[in-house]
């Protein structure tokens, strides 16, 4: 019988530690980068960065990003973010980066830099930002109807809580291939597309959904 000697087992005992103290490091950092995006909680800054990994250090100031440019504070965010090294986030993670940058440029008002950022980001699983990406993408494109429908598709694919802007992207899709808006949905359905209309500027299209909204409303 071989006996190992004992300063195998210490080295193998030493590498498991570290292996479960650098995984447990990540653990811990994703689910407080979570916790800010999808609960809007406050982010909490890392005690003693140098102790911690790149990648949990990067969701660190990521989560500060986000918090920041959630209200507003764009330099703040761009500071944060300088803290980020994206070749050490997943893939969520890289898609809150983009949000996060996207949501920058519309507080700078530079709506075709956030409108280009916006397909990258989506879903952040932060529904209101979701939300106003989705309406950056649908008023981009509102002249194209090819464009339209890949968006629609994408934002059927990013969650349920897209569908009024995905209606929207379709209905105006519909208007621009053949004229005539696609009316066989329910008069709150379009009552609710007609809101989100309105909410990405376009009033004109919005009071025809309403319109159409009314109508099916009086027939039923």
């Amino acid at each position: 019988m071989t006996w190992l000697p004992l300063g195998y087992f210490v080295a193998a005992g030493v590498a498991l530690a570290a292996a479960a103290l650098y995984w447990l490091d990540i653990a811990r950092a994703r689910r407080a980068l979570c916790a800010v995006v999808e609960r809007g909680a406050s982010p909490s800054p890392l005690a003693h960065p140098a102790l911690h990994t790149l990648r949990a250090r990067s969701m660190a100031a990521l989560g500060r990003g986000f918090w920041l440019v959630r209200r507003g504070d764009v330099i703040g965010a761009e500071l944060a973010l300088g803290g980020v090294v994206r070749e050490e986030l997943g893939a969520w993670e890289q898609r809150v980066l983009d949000a996060t940058r996207a949501l920058a440029c519309l507080e700078n008002l530079d709506v075709a830099r956030a409108a280009k950022l916006a397909p990258l980001a989506l879903p952040t699983l932060a529904p209101e930002v979701d939300r106003a990406l989705a309406r950056v993408l649908v008023r981009d494109a509102w002249a194209d109807a090819t464009r339209l429908v890949a968006i629609g598709r994408a934002l059927a694919a990013a969650g349920p809580h897209l569908d009024d802007s995905r209606l929207v992207a379709r209905l105006r899709e519909a208007e621009l291939l053949t004229g005539e808006l696609d009316a066989d949905q329910p008069p709150e359905v379009l009552s609710r597309a007609a809101i989100e209309a309105h909410e990405l500027g376009e009033a004109a299209f919005g009071d025809r959904l309403l319109q159409l909204a009314e109508r099916r409303g009086a027939y039923r």
